[in-house]
Formats: C-alpha cells, structure tokens, sequence
C-alpha cells in the first residue's frame, strides 16, 4: 500500500512467492523481477513471469480501463490480465517473496499438461492482435516455450512419450531456443531416458570440477 500511496502514478505492484509441495518442504521460489515496460511486455509474451493473483496488486482503475477476466481462458485468465495491464499502465515490484503457494499432485499449477490446449488459446488471442500479428520470430518462440513448459509438466508425471511430442514441437517451432541447456537437457531426456540424462549430468559436473581444480593450480 505504501508503494500505492508514495507513486500514485504506479498502479500495479506484484512481489515473488515461494513454492513448497504436500510434505511442506520447499521446492522452489518465483523469479520475476523489476524490469522495464517493453522488457516485462515480451516476457509475458513467453510466459507468465508474475505468477497468480495472490501476488499482485491492482487500482481499480486498471479494471476500468482494460476490463474485467476473460472468461473464456480457463488457466490462462490472469496471465491475460497481468498483460493488459502492463500493456497501458505503470508497474513495479518487490523482490522479496512474501506468498507462500503450495503445489500438490492434483492441482492445476501441478499439472501444467492439462492447461496446454487453453495456454494455446491464450497465445492465438493475443497474437490476433493487429500489432503483434506480425511478429512472427516472437510468436513461433512463445508458441515453442508452451510446449517445452508442457514437456516438463509430462516429464514430472513421468509420461516419457509425451515429453518427447511437446519437445519436438518446441524444437520445429523455434529451434534457437535449444541453445539454452535446459531445453537441450530435456530433450535428451524425453529420447534417452532418465539413467542417460542423470549419467551426462554427473560426466558435465565431473568436468566442471575439473576445470574448477585446473583454475586454482594456474592460479597457484
């Protein structure tokens, strides 16, 4: 509310969460960030860095103006807004994570896989969109990252045919996006399997240390 009150011209804050599974224990904590209007515009874009609403929080004047939820977008109503609102008002963050969000078995934002078809749906309205409707270098990338995000939601599951579906379709769509290591990672998972990946990942950390090792003696 400070922030609210302090930058009357700011009218959108949202902060980090953390994330723990059934057994409480900590899994991991959300990285969104402080970032300009355009930087933060094309990550949503990708992917919805600022998380659910529990994180947020928005003047009323932004519903006004961009309207309410659409509710036609099953999973995908608050990443929809989340853009919106970027899109014609000041925003800003806060870096430390005050939300504690627990993902179990069961839910939605455990099961990514099923909010797939409707994230597509997502993707096919905004990019309808006359000032994005030619972007196609940053289309066919966010179309590419729902399916690798698909693709680890299967390969928590463990449904190994399916990893291997969505990351063939990341990889047709955008195929630059496989530079990054982590997609290049679960593509060797989905076609060789857990023992090989684990076996690779073990040989690159021996190789890390090793380089680590030589450092020091050159130092030395």
């Amino acid at each position: 509310m400070r922030l609210f009150i302090e930058n009357p011209e700011i009218k959108f804050v949202y902060c980090k969460s953390y994330f723990f599974d059934e057994r409480r224990k900590f899994r991991n904590f959300s990285s969104s960030k402080d970032c300009t209007q355009k930087k933060l515009i094309q990550t949503l874009l990708l992917k919805n860095c600022i998380g659910s609403a529990s994180v947020v929080m928005v003047d009323r004047i932004c519903f006004e103006k961009v309207g309410f939820f659409d509710e036609g977008l099953v999973v995908a109503e608050d990443w929809d807004m989340w853009l919106r609102i970027c899109r014609r008002f000041k925003f800003t963050s806060i870096s430390k994570p005050l939300v504690k969000i627990r993902s179990r078995k069961g839910s939605q934002s455990y099961f990514g896989n099923k909010n797939l078809e409707n994230e597509l749906k997502f993707l096919n309205k905004v990019f309808s969109d006359a000032s994005l409707r030619r972007k196609w270098f940053l289309r066919r990338n966010a179309y590419s990252y729902r399916y690798y995000s698909a693709a680890i939601a299967y390969r928590e599951n463990g449904d190994k045919r399916q990893v291997r579906i969505c990351i063939l379709k990341s990889l047709y769509l955008f195929p630059l996006g496989f530079f990054n290591k982590s997609r290049l990672a679960l593509l060797i998972y989905g076609f060789f399997g857990k023992w090989v990946f684990n076996k690779l990942r073990r040989i690159r950390k021996y190789f890390m240390r090793v380089k680590r090792y030589n450092n020091v003696f050159q130092i030395i």
